[in-house]
């Protein structure tokens, strides 16, 4: 039967199949490279040996961490209108974590009416975190506004 010397070169690294006049590799030694990782010896020429035990050899590497990633949203929670030439914008701000842990995210909130900026006001936000706010828009004539709460 054959040996993992007979297939490798002084590195360790296979550098060919024996032939024989039955024809190349048999199953002996196809069992024989078989048995020698199994018993969980070295592989010449790798850095850690075979198998999974408590020497912690073979043992993959931990998957590199996801990186910290966060995206900040918003939302319109409330309005208002107290008086009637007054409209009072109520807003939050939410951290989203899209992976790892999340990132601090800072922006500026904009709060348009009719499409036009009224006011801006910037925001800094734990991962996970949310902010809020309120903002009183004056001089709004009567009738149907549009109001739009936006990242710039």
């Amino acid at each position: 039967m054959a040996s993992l010397g007979d297939f490798t070169d002084s590195d360790g690294f296979v550098t060919s199949v024996p032939s024989s006049p039955g024809g190349g590799i048999t199953q002996d030694d196809i069992t024989t490279l078989l048995t020698y990782q199994a018993r969980d010896e070295p592989v010449p020429g790798c850095a850690s040996g075979g198998g999974n035990d408590d020497r912690g050899g073979g043992q993959a590497p931990p998957p590199d961490p996801e990186p910290d990633r966060s995206q900040l949203s918003t939302r319109l929670e409330n309005l208002s209108s107290p008086t009637a030439e007054q409209v009072v914008v109520y807003w939050s701000v939410t951290n989203e974590v899209t992976s790892g842990s999340g990132r601090q995210k800072s922006g500026t909130v904009a709060i348009d009416l009719d499409g036009r900026t009224q006011e801006t006001q910037s925001v800094a936000v734990s991962p996970g975190g949310s902010q809020s706010g309120s903002v009183r828009v004056a001089g709004v004539t009567p009738g149907t506004r549009e109001v739009c709460v936006r990242l710039q």
